[in-house]
């Protein structure tokens, strides 16, 4: 999850460490595991995402604001119609802001 959080160049200096230069793009900065902020960034960043989005995927938003630590998602469903709508909705969630659901 971590390489796939691009960081804004222009805040650079207010990391600890340099910034890895990323694959995503020309002169793209990608959070790096094992910083300092990468667990607060990362964190941050899906919080943001569900907040966004909870309008377009309201289940998947719920979950990620409630059942997510660091970069694991803990939930459970009542029945399998229930989880599909819910994997759905999160793949769509994270594929709206360029990251892929594993």
């Amino acid at each position: 999850m971590f390489r796939q959080i691009e960081i804004n160049p222009q805040t650079e200096t207010f990391s600890k460490t340099p910034l890895e230069k990323g694959s995503k793009g020309t002169g793209s900065n990608l959070c790096t595991y094992g910083t300092t902020p990468a667990c607060y960034l990362s964190t941050r960043v899906l919080k943001q995402l569900a907040m966004d989005e909870k309008d377009n995927f309201p289940i998947a938003a719920n979950v990620v604001l409630q059942d997510v630590y660091l970069d694991d998602i803990l939930t459970g469903c009542t029945s399998l119609h229930e989880l599909e709508l819910l994997k759905t909705e999160l793949n769509l969630l994270f594929k709206s802001a360029d990251m892929s659901l594993t």
